[in-house]
């Protein structure tokens, strides 16, 4: 199925594959550098399901999706420097700083928040 989005169509009578489409990020985050903070707040305006005694349901549904894990910055970190290793570190600012000093890291990534927090 081509895209539908912003399109009038006609409500299902019952579940098909093909009424399913991806909706891509990618090309929403294209040039975008910087480490995101906050969350993704997708906003599902029309969704249509249908149970298994074949009823039609139609609904809004907002999905909120964290923007600022470590995980989310580790992913776009690996994008741009796929050669070095990375690894989640557990602890306060001064913990971590106590642990890059010790010679358990090379380097450490702090966010602007724990940077922050060091003034």
């Amino acid at each position: 199925m081509t895209n539908p989005l912003g399109k009038k169509i006609a409500s299902p009578d019952k579940f098909s594959p093909n009424i399913l489409f991806p909706i891509s990020r990618t090309n929403q985050r294209e040039g975008m550098t910087h480490i995101f903070r906050g969350k993704d707040i997708w906003n599902l305006h029309e969704v249509i399901w249908i149970n298994k005694m074949g009823k039609v349901f139609h609904n809004e549904l907002s999905v909120v999706i964290d923007a600022s894990s470590p995980y989310r910055r580790e992913y776009q970190l690996k994008k741009k420097r796929s050669d070095l290793k990375y690894k989640l570190i557990r602890g306060n600012v001064d913990t971590r700083i106590r642990k890059l000093e010790e010679g358990d890291y090379d380097a450490i990534l702090l966010s602007k928040a724990g940077v922050d927090s060091l003034k």
